[in-house]
């Protein structure tokens, strides 16, 4: 985590050159790295034909992402590094500002790699027309075991086929991650990094994950738990505390709240 707000303080010499015209944005980057020697072309277009896929491991010459905004191309590089439980229970928060554009992210390497998603990340919010903004959260919370009996009771026994998770929003712009899963009975038991996220993004509040919990045990969860944002924190702890055997104690370790947004 330290690693990827790094990224974004550091300041790291690279030859670059840019240009942004015809609702195209593109840039090369010369760096002391193989992965760091890349041209992008941004185009203001939406191409159906590209799926969602991240290089972690294999070796490509260029590809293309799948089309959207700037920002959500940022929260994708970042699930790309951290995976959507790094970002809900990671050491930062992070807001992805909705901007109604649509983009086609295209790179080419100078030579065959493995991409690193640090630095694509890193040259999209330096030459691709996003700012991120670190601001910092004073008054935070940690969750840990309120009930342990309450906890075990809660954690699903059955097998779960887990087939991915997305982001889902409500009419206020309030957002969680959902994940896609299947049982025998037909529930849809959810991952506590996803019950993590609702504290964050749905409700707003600079939780820190406790180092003692795992956050990819499967919690039976009802989902009208979560279709109320106007919830207060006693409100929300109580329903951890009676439904999950959690709860939320005051910390003193400010969060870093990073803020990814059009120029």
């Amino acid at each position: 985590m330290k690693k990827t707000i790094l990224y974004f303080v550091v300041c790291i010499m690279i030859l670059m050159t840019a240009c942004s015209q015809n609702n195209t944005i593109t840039y090369s980057v010369d760096g002391d790295t193989p992965q760091e020697k890349y041209s992008v072309k941004l185009e203001q277009r939406n191409d159906p034909s590209v799926q969602l896929h991240f290089y972690r491991d294999e070796t490509v010459k260029a590809f293309k992402h799948r089309s959207n905004s700037r920002p959500m191309i940022a929260e994708e590089f970042l699930i790309a590094i951290m995976y959507t439980n790094g970002i809900a229970c990671g050491e930062a928060m992070y807001n992805f500002v909705p901007k109604k554009e649509v983009y086609t992210y295209s790179v080419e390497f100078k030579e065959e790699i493995i991409p690193d998603y640090h630095v694509l990340l890193r040259d999209l919010v330096l030459y691709g027309g996003l700012s991120c903004d670190t601001t910092y959260a004073q008054e935070t919370y940690r969750l840990i075991v309120y009930d342990s009996t309450t906890l075990d009771n809660t954690i699903c026994k059955q097998s779960v086929q887990h087939i991915g998770n997305s982001p889902k929003y409500d009419d206020k712009g309030n957002w969680r991650y959902v994940d896609h899963t299947e049982t025998l009975d037909g529930s849809q038991p959810q991952m506590l990094a996803s019950i993590v996220s609702a504290l964050r993004y749905y409700w707003h509040i600079p939780v820190f994950f406790d180092s003692g919990l795992n956050d990819r045990i499967f919690l039976n969860v009802d989902q009208s738990d979560f279709s109320n944002p106007d919830l207060s924190f006693d409100e929300i702890n109580t329903l951890l505390q009676t439904k999950f055997g959690l709860t939320m104690i005051p910390a003193d370790t400010p969060m870093p709240i990073l803020t990814f947004s059009v120029k």
